[in-house]
């Protein structure tokens, strides 16, 4: 269970109505009515408010609902025991269900990229146009979006922050699913979860090519081009240790905090290959040299396929390539020959190097 910190009654009292919260009828009706911000809601007699346009004892019920938490959130008792739990308090049927979909909420496995299902995918799920779906789930974000619900969400993005802070700034989804509280989430994917913190506005965690970060999404962006600066400077090649020194230079962030991020970004780039021995080659001209070291393992021409996967066995998983991606390289490479088909081979020159 986790607890929202208090936030001043006065505060609340102030919330504009239309940021609140409140169900979208609500709104609407004490729109009409002239009314603007919780506090003057809140001094509406309960005949009063159902005198207004459109709004009955279902809405009625839903203020008092809503009023309820807001005296526990100034109180320092709004506690949720599950996220899932939180989901559906803010969250109607469709709402929810939408986004379970959309961001996999009940995946056994770290999300292998951004979100699960399509729109049209959940459309057809749902029986639904796929305009509509996207319509649920603009309302949906919107909801998370409002005054109550950011004071509710921010112990949970405190315990994914502190998860970061320990782990050097960032966590790659498996590791992130293996390491959270299960049972805060109902036994749901935390991946998804935070996933869903991440397209929040405000949010304070950055999502990318399967990793969270604790960085913003524009210092993220530098570090590729960073590293291929460098890489372009020294032939193509380089080690994980001598690239970090140079993104320590540029003001990216603590040694240690860059050596995660530098591995993981480069691992996605894919105009960078990472060696399992921290080695990093732009895909370019630094493959050139990788492909050497590959063949000069073997004795005599090998066929394509071999060398492939030799060359993949030699990478980060993250890094590995295609056999087409090899082929080609194997092709433009000015210092290896095919001998017969689909068998390559050192020349002289470039094995005695």
């Amino acid at each position: 269970m986790l607890t929202a910190p208090a936030v001043p009654e006065e505060e609340i009292s102030g919330w504009p109505i239309e940021e609140s919260g409140l169900p979208a009828r609500v709104v609407h009706s004490t729109r009409i009515a002239g009314l603007s911000a919780l506090g003057d809601l809140r001094a509406w007699q309960d005949s009063d408010l159902l005198n207004l346009h459109a709004l009955g004892k279902k809405s009625l019920g839903q203020i008092h609902e809503y009023f309820g938490m807001c005296d526990r959130l100034a109180e320092g008792r709004l506690a949720f025991t599950h996220f899932i739990d939180l989901l559906h308090a803010f969250l109607d049927d469709d709402e929810f269900t939408v986004l379970s979909f959309r961001y996999g909420f009940d995946l056994a496995a770290p999300l292998p990229s951004g979100s699960s299902m399509t729109l049209q995918a959940i459309g057809n799920r749902m029986h639904r146009t796929r305009e509509r779906i996207r319509q649920i789930e603009e309302t949906a974000m919107r909801r998370l979006e409002s005054r109550l619900c950011r004071c509710s969400l921010v112990p949970w993005h405190d315990y994914f922050t502190g998860m970061l802070e320990t782990a050097d700034g960032c966590m790659a989804c498996g590791d992130l699913f293996e390491h959270t509280r299960r049972s805060l989430f109902d036994y749901s994917n935390p991946c998804a979860l935070l996933l869903l913190l991440c397209g929040l506005s405000g949010a304070r965690i950055t999502y990318r090519n399967g990793f969270f970060s604790l960085w913003s999404a524009e210092d993220l962006d530098r570090v590729p081009p960073e590293i291929l600066a460098w890489l372009r400077q020294h032939d193509g090649r380089g080690r994980l240790a001598e690239i970090c020194e140079h993104l320590e230079k540029a003001g990216l962030g603590s040694r240690d905090s860059i050596r995660k991020h530098a591995q993981l970004m480069a691992e996605h780039c894919a105009d960078i290959v990472v060696a399992a021995d921290g080695r990093i080659y732009s895909a370019d001209g630094g493959i050139s040299h990788f492909l050497a070291d590959v063949l000069k393992k073997f004795k005599g021409p090998v066929n394509y396929r071999v060398i492939a996967r030799e060359a993949n066995e030699l990478l980060r998983p993250a890094s590995r390539r295609g056999t087409g991606f090899w082929l080609k390289a194997l092709r433009s490479h000015p210092g290896i020959r095919m001998r017969e088909s689909g068998r390559y081979e050192l020349s002289r020159r470039a094995s005695g190097s």
